[in-house]
């Protein structure tokens, strides 16, 4: 794994600090899991991206295609189905986490 130093506005690093600890999981980790479905999901419908995929041999993530791919997977009952290619119904929310989605949610 290789290293690499972010520079970033004093609010930004204090929200994604406090967003990682609401989350349960580290700096490092949830930056990788939205750049990535951000980068994804671009590859998904350019070109240009895909064939960045394409050259470092990463594979299109099997989530790439769905509405709900990104920030949602963590409060999704369907997570790791999803993450294996297993699932192909949409979102579905966490009991643990319906209460904090607000009345007209889309997702």
């Amino acid at each position: 794994m290789r290293r690499v130093v972010l520079n970033m506005p004093n609010e930004m690093a204090e929200l994604l600090t406090k967003y990682s600890k609401l989350k349960g999981k580290t700096i490092s980790n949830v930056a990788i899991e939205l750049l990535k479905a951000n980068i994804h999901k671009q590859a998904y419908v350019c070109t240009v991206i895909e064939d960045l995929l394409d050259e470092l041999e990463i594979s299109l993530d099997k989530r790439a295609a769905k509405r709900c791919y990104g920030f949602a997977c963590w409060s999704c009952k369907h997570d790791a189905k999803c993450r294996a290619g297993l699932h192909d119904n949409g979102y579905e929310v966490k009991p643990e986490c319906a209460h904090f989605l607000k009345p007209d949610a889309e997702i």
